[in-house]
Parts: structure tokens; C-alpha cells; sequence
């Protein structure tokens, strides 16, 4: 499978992914204005919010590792932070790559670890499984 029927396969299933959740919201919605209860909008917009990231996971599960090479264009940190105090609850390392391919860019949440590893402008192969993170091996070019 070429690169293009990936796109176009991937942009598909997201597709699929967004009208199922529309179609649940929009079935609360009725069922609530038909019934005048809102337990019902309630309970479909949860099995909504349930059904995305469980369309994501088998998206992931099914979609092939590819690796591409990347250079890293940007890096930056998020979550709570305490003055003072070091806390460092629920923080988040994200790095960005530009694949040299296409000039796309796309962010990933990194571990620590990964993070502090790498710069911004190393070059090397990023390697995904659908919109899943698995790697980055820095190589010198």
C-alpha cells in the first residue's frame, strides 16, 4: 500500500470515527427532546466520548510501523506547575517533528527522559504506528 491510499485510508477511518459521534450526540439530542429527560443526552454523549478514543485504538492496532525521516523543530513542556515548591503534577514533554519528506510537521508526547535527550534540529528516523509514538533514533547528518 502506497503512502497515498495510507492518507487516504487514514483520513477515512478518522472520517467514520467523527460520524459515529455526531450521530450518537445527535440521537441523545432527540431522545432527549422526545423523552424530556436528561439522562439520556448524558448517557449517549458518554458512550460518544468512550466510542473516539476506542476508534483511535483499533485505527492504531491496525495501521502498519512506518518510519520517516524527521528533523526536531521544536520542543515544550506543559501541565501544573507549583511556585516554589517543585511540583511537577501531570506535566507533559512534547517534541515537534518536520518530516523532510513532505515539510509536515507533527507533535508527539515524549517520556522525560526522550526529552531531555534530544534538540531541536537533530535529524533522525521517527518511527509511528497510526498517530502512535514509538520512537526516535537520532542519526547525524
Amino acid at each position: 500500500m502506497g503512502i497515498m491510499e495510507r492518507i487516504i485510508k487514514w483520513i477515512k477511518d478518522i472520517a467514520r470515527a467523527i460520524v459515529i459521534w455526531l450521530i450518537l450526540v445527535a440521537l441523545g439530542i432527540v431522545v432527549t427532546l422526545l423523552s424530556g429527560s436528561d439522562k439520556a443526552f448524558f448517557i449517549l454523549c458518554g458512550v460518544a466520548v468512550a466510542v473516539c478514543p476506542i476508534a483511535i485504538a483499533i485505527y492504531n492496532h491496525k495501521s502498519p510501523v512506518i518510519t520517516r525521516k524527521v528533523v526536531v523543530i521544536s520542543k515544550r513542556r506543559d501541565g501544573l506547575f507549583g511556585r516554589g515548591l517543585r511540583i511537577n503534577l501531570n506535566r507533559r514533554q512534547y517534541i515537534t517533528f518536520e518530516f523532510l519528506s513532505d515539510g509536515k510537521t507533527k507533535e508527539f508526547m515524549v517520556s522525560k527522559e526522550e526529552y531531555y535527550e534530544f534538540n531541536e534540529f537533530d535529524f533522525g528516523e521517527l518511527t509511528t504506528k497510526g498517530f502512535k509514538y514509538i520512537g526516535f533514533e537520532k542519526r547525524k547528518e
